[in-house]
This record gives C-alpha cells, structure tokens and sequence, in this order.
C-alpha cells in the first residue's frame, strides 16, 4: 500500500508506504470501526515509523490510499494487518518496539517506490487504487463511462 499522508497540523502532504492498519483498541461496533482506523507510515523524514489516525473526528481525511496493493502482507480482517514481516509486532506499540533492522527494511520499500502521479485506468489494479483514493466516490456517482479500444 501507498499513500498521501496529510499531517495532524495539516501541513504540507507527503507520500509513504503505509506498513500496516490497525483499530485501536476498544469495543467498537462495527458502524464505527472505521473512525477509530489508524496507519503505520513513515515520517516526512523517512526515518521513523508513526502512527497516522485515517480520519480525524471532524472528518479530516489523513491517509489517501493511491496503491491498494496488500500482497506480501497478512490480513487479518477489513481493518487489521501489516506486511508479512512486521506482523510480528503489536500494531499500537510498534513505532516504539520496531528493530533497527526491521525499520531500515521499511525504508528500502520506500525508496523503491516509483510513484506516478497521473496513471491511466487499464486494469482491475488501476480501478481498485482509482476507487481507494476517491474513497469509492462516497456521496458520488458516476453517470457514464467510455472505453476506447
């Protein structure tokens, strides 16, 4: 997963691989799960993990998922998992627990990103990121689509 991460302070966006999702913890019912989301990216520097809540209370989006892709990660329901190699580590505590090996890994996968900022729709991948990233287009519809060739 890939994503626009829009700091607390609403400061200038910036992009990270997200590592893993998660809920805090609590009873939530399952209307509210979403809400209490948070992601695990790395900072504007790209040197430490943090913990990025999805949305704020007001609404605030936080996390814009443009690369939807979970292989190599171990789901563990619509909200919960990480890539296969932090899974390993509790969710809430990991920007403080992670090893120094396990952090520089992270920061491999960030710099082999290459991310493209317009992409054209040509396949399942292509629709899944368009649908993550406008949030399935909530509150929106679409009135027609066309397909060349």
């Amino acid at each position: 997963m890939y994503a626009w991460i829009i700091p607390k302070d609403m400061s200038k966006p910036y992009l990270s691989p997200i590592f893993a999702r998660a809920v805090h913890s609590g009873d939530w019912p399952e209307n509210e799960k979403g809400w209490h989301e948070f992601c695990i990216a790395l900072d504007n520097s790209k040197s430490n993990l943090i913990e990025v809540d999805t949305y704020s209370k007001d609404g605030v989006i936080h996390v814009v998922t443009i690369d939807s892709d979970t292989s190599g990660w171990t789901p563990k329901n619509a909200y919960f998992g990480s890539m296969d190699f932090l899974n390993k580590y509790d969710l809430e505590k990991i920007c403080e627990e992670i090893s120094s090996q396990d952090l520089e890994e992270c920061i491999k996968i960030d710099k082999k990103y290459g991310y493209q900022e317009i992409i054209k729709i040509k396949a399942q991948k292509d629709i899944d990121d368009l649908m993550s990233s406008a949030l399935s287009f909530h509150d929106a519809h679409i009135e027609s689509i066309e397909t060349k060739k």
